[in-house]
């Protein structure tokens, strides 16, 4: 029973060492990803954080689509005249 015990704590203590070492390990690694990312001098780009550039203004927009029914007009009353 108490060699039985023995090797019960023993196996506590390596996985306790185990585990603290994964926990130092990750924690390692979590601080060089912090210092690489504000020491790092590049800036995102305007795509990365999601923003859109667009040439096309809602004037723009709107005028496009008042030309677009302007000439659909014109077709359709030049295809009137010819009858």
């Amino acid at each position: 029973m108490e060699q039985r015990l023995a090797e019960m704590e023993r196996d506590l203590r390596e996985k306790a060492r185990a585990a603290r070492e994964t926990a130092r390990a990750a924690r390692a690694r979590a601080q060089r990803a912090a210092r690489r990312a504000t020491t790092s001098n590049k800036r995102a780009s305007d795509e990365e954080l999601g923003y859109v550039k667009t040439d096309d203004s809602f004037g723009k927009i709107l005028a496009d689509g008042l030309d677009d029914v302007a000439e659909w007009l014109q077709k359709r009353r030049r295809d009137g005249d010819s009858d």
